[in-house]
């Protein structure tokens, strides 16, 4: 069930919004909604909050690869950011996670450390899995929790390649929506 509006609604309530939905983000939801997340298309503001959840995400799950990799990629990311279809999964105003898609390709998610294995991540991705018939992502081999992650979500592993700037192997992974 979605818990926002994507639409302007009139309320006739002394000219009030009812008490249990609430502004958030230029959308109307029900203030449970608020308290338990909302998924909602990025945002400028949020641009901090992505890159700092990007990078502690990349340096917590691929620590087999330095960390000046992660950093000297800082700025062309947030440049592709910007450019990527983008969603957040927002509480209280803070940013907990993010998904990014260029066409059906997604390059990433990521939930804040403190909030992994909590769902968010699984509910960004249930919201993709809505838009896009197919999403084809990369992930490291080594990074096992994220592969074995996208194969309860019904990816399969459809190559192997050696990634020359890590010299890690990357798999690729491909989920197709049934009847499709």
């Amino acid at each position: 069930m979605e818990k926002y509006f994507d639409k302007p609604i009139l309320w006739i309530q002394d000219g009030k919004t009812p008490e249990y939905l609430t502004l958030v983000g230029g959308l109307l939801i029900w203030k449970d909604a608020e308290e338990e997340g909302v998924i909602r298309e990025f945002e400028p503001h949020d641009l901090e909050q992505v890159m700092q959840l990007w990078l502690n995400g990349n340096l917590d799950a691929h620590d087999f690869i330095p960390v000046n990799y992660w950093t000297s990629h800082a700025e062309m990311v947030r440049m592709h950011l910007l450019q990527a279809e983008l969603l957040v999964f927002v509480q209280k105003n803070t940013v907990l996670g993010f998904a990014g898609m260029q066409g059906d390709y997604l390059a990433g998610i990521f939930v804040d450390g403190q909030h992994r294995s909590n769902g968010i991540g699984k509910q960004l991705l249930e919201h993709l899995k809505q838009i896009h018939p197919a999403i084809t992502l990369h992930v490291y081999r080594r990074n096992v929790r994220a592969l074995e992650f996208y194969r309860k979500e019904g990816f399969q592993v459809t190559a192997e390649e050696w990634d020359a700037q890590t010299g890690e192997n990357e798999c690729t992974m491909v989920w197709h929506r049934e009847n499709d």
